[in-house]
This record gives structure tokens, sequence and C-alpha cells, in this order.
């Protein structure tokens, strides 16, 4: 059975927040295995994570999963904000270093690493955690046997699940995949999926964290037109959509999408999948279905 968990990240702006809330409402009634959201910060210093995880967990049956990262914050601080989430009824979180390059956050007494942070979770509380994995290697790792030989220690470390990062090269998984199983890591792997809406923003994205953009894809987006908004989200949505059919032939059954909060894209993915639940075991499905795609 395919298996299917979400990724959001929360907006700032009131207004965006409550058009996620909607969203993601919509979208448990496809039954989700979990929503994650990813961690952020606003200009007040608010823990827009912690209140957009809050509200959701309120609205829907759907484990909520916030990122918590670790590199600009103190462990004290690490520490307070992994509390909030309990107090609150989150059961499940991922734990990521994430980036800290300035000189601003090397005087703090933070987690060194995801590891280090990973190990403080698990010994501190009863969380489910997720950790990040890397099928085409960590920018920062020197080849993919160090890569996997550090997941194996996150894993030893409380880590309980994997999410990758997002790939177009469906090889580059499968190799990863019996990689990490021939170390002996035996923990689940969700394949990382982002569905393409600005082909532009993916690339600046892909610079970033090391992923690579096969020339297939550059041809297949060149052969539509510049601001054909419809055409390139169209073809975003059958890329997708194959990527996950041939890895699905490969005994793949378990896909998180990076849906950068595109509800009618994201839908319309998972639905070729999965239908959605009766509509009279929740709130008004059907009217909920029609109305946002009137809106989209």
């Amino acid at each position: 059975m395919t298996s299917f968990s979400l990724e959001y990240f929360p907006p700032n702006v009131e207004a965006d927040k409550t058009d996620l809330l909607e969203q993601a409402e919509l979208m448990s009634f496809y039954e989700p295995i979990y929503m994650s959201i990813t961690h952020s910060f606003n200009a007040l210093d608010r823990n827009n994570t912690l209140d957009i995880a809050q509200r959701l967990s309120s609205r829907i049956n759907t484990s909520v999963v916030p990122h918590i990262t670790c590199a600009k914050s103190s462990k004290e601080t690490m520490i307070s904000m992994a509390n909030d989430y309990s107090n609150i009824g989150i059961s499940s979180v991922v734990a990521l270093r994430g980036d800290a390059n300035s000189e601003e956050y090397s005087q703090l007494d933070r987690y060194i690493d995801a590891k280090e942070f990973t190990q403080a979770l698990s010994d501190q509380f009863a969380f489910k955690i997720f950790t990040a994995g890397y099928p085409e290697g960590h920018p920062e790792s020197i080849n993919q046997e160090a890569d996997i030989l550090y997941l194996k220690e996150k894993c030893i470390a409380g880590a309980d699940e994997i999410i990758t990062q997002w790939f177009f090269n469906n090889e580059d998984f499968l190799k990863y995949r019996d990689n990490v199983n021939a170390f002996g890591i035996d923990k689940p792997i969700a394949a990382g999926i982002l569905p393409i809406s600005d082909f532009e923003k993916v690339k600046k994205f892909a610079k970033v964290c090391g992923a690579k953009i096969p020339q297939s894809l550059e041809k297949k987006f060149a052969s539509v037109r510049e601001n054909d908004d419809q055409g390139i989200e169209e073809l975003g949505q059958s890329i997708a959509i194959d990527q996950i059919e041939n890895l699905k032939k490969e005994g793949v059954d378990n896909f998180h999408l990076y849906t950068l909060n595109r509800k009618q894209l994201t839908q319309d993915i998972i639905h070729h999948f999965k239908k959605p639940i009766n509509p009279q075991t929740k709130h008004n499905n059907e009217g909920l279905l029609k109305n946002n795609r009137k809106a989209s």
C-alpha cells in the first residue's frame, strides 16, 4: 500500500496561515501518515512552527510532526522548545542541525550536529524521531559511505525513521536505499518527492542543497512557455506521478511530498494514487473538495 506524508512551511501572515490550515485539513481526508511543519521563527522571535502545529493538531487527526533545527539556538533553548511541543501533545519531531555558517552563532552552547541533538531528544523525551537522509550525498560529506555511516550513528542515537532529501534521479535513491540496508540500517525510509511548480526556483534550491537537476528535466521545462504557469504545473504534476509510479515498481511504498504549500498540485498528485476517505466519517469532505477545485 502506498503511503504519503506531506511537508508544509509555516507562513508569517495570518491570512496565509488560515489558508494553510484549511489546505492541510482538506489533505487529511487522504489519510497521510503525518504532516511535517518546517522550523521557522519570524522577526518577532515567535515560533511559527509551534503555532501552526498547535492549531493544526486541534483540527485534524493526522499526526503533526514539527521540524526542530538546533544550529542557531542554545541547548537550553532547544530543550525548552521540545518541552513546548511535548506539552501540546506532539509525539513526533524531525531533528535537524540546520544551517549556521555565521559567526554570530559560534559562541552559543549549542548541539554541534544532528546526532548529538537526536541523542539529547532521545534521552529526555519520548518522541518518535525522524532524521534526514541524502540519496545524492550531503554537501558536506566526503563520500556516500561516510554519509551513510553518519546516518547509522544518528539512528543509534535515537532516530526512528528517515526522510530523504528530494531527488529526481530514481537510480540515486534506489542505490542509496540498498546501501543503507547494506550498512545494517533497518529504519523505514521515505522517498522525498518535490513536485515542480516553478522550475527556476527549484534550480536555485538545488544549488543550495547539492541536489542534481537531470538534463532531461531541463529539456522538458524548456519546451513549456516561460509564463505558462498552468503548463509548468501540469508538467510538474506529470513528472512527480511518473517518478512515484516508477519507484513503486522497485518496491518503494513510502513517499514524503515537499508541497511548498501548493494545495492543488499536491492534491492532484495524491488523488492519482489514493482517493479521499468517506466524507461521512469526517467533515463535509465533498464540499471541501469542490470548493478547493473552484478556488484553485
